[in-house]
């Protein structure tokens, strides 16, 4: 990825984290589980229950949604970046597009998720569990990938460059030719195959 497209996100989310959420957003969100397109940065909603809250194209920039159930959420273009999930519940959710830039995502279940196309960087997945994600060309540079459970997820056209998968459990992982691997692996038939 660009450097000048890495700087432009990090400088988009210092932008948004100054102003913070507005409170009328959520209101509405904790009443209907439906807030696209509105702003809760900085928000806390660490154990909360949304399971298939709407919140595409959100802003979450340094919400804390630890231990929060957003399971079959759609937080497609959502912007999550430097958000604390730690173990939150994000199993089968819709992703898409969606910035994670530095956020912490430790313990969390994001299996089955779509996370298509978004963008990772630097983020923090140790023990997250993504067996059966869809990464499919997802921005995963510098992630720490520490003993996280990929099986059966699909990393085709993912790049992973300087990615940490120290004891990732990576069985049936998939991969493409244009899937970008840390050093020490490779993409073999198919699957991730550590060298």
């Amino acid at each position: 990825m660009d450097k000048r497209l890495v700087a432009l996100f990090t400088m988009a989310g210092i932008l948004t984290m100054a102003y913070g959420f507005k409170q009328e957003d959520l209101d509405r969100f904790k009443a209907t589980h439906v807030c696209r397109d509105c702003d809760l940065s900085g928000a806390d909603l660490q154990g909360a229950e949304f399971i298939g809250a709407e919140l595409s194209n959100a802003d979450l920039t340094k919400a804390n949604l630890s231990k929060a159930i957003l399971s079959v959420a759609d937080l497609s273009y959502a912007n999550l970046s430097g958000s604390n999930l730690t173990k939150a519940n994000l199993k089968s959710a819709y992703l898409q597009r969606a910035k994670f830039i530095g956020a912490i995502l430790s313990v969390a279940d994001l299996s089955y998720a779509n996370l298509s196309g978004a963008f990772l960087l630097g983020t923090n997945l140790q023990g997250a569990d993504l067996i059966y994600a869809d990464l499919q060309g997802a921005y995963l540079q510098r992630v720490d990938l520490a003993m996280a459970n990929l099986e059966g997820a699909n990393l085709a056209g993912a790049d992973l460059t300087e990615a940490n998968l120290t004891w990732a459990h990576l069985q049936e992982t998939k991969c493409d030719m244009l899937t970008v691997l840390p050093e020490g692996f490779l993409c073999y038939n198919g699957f991730v195959k550590e060298t």
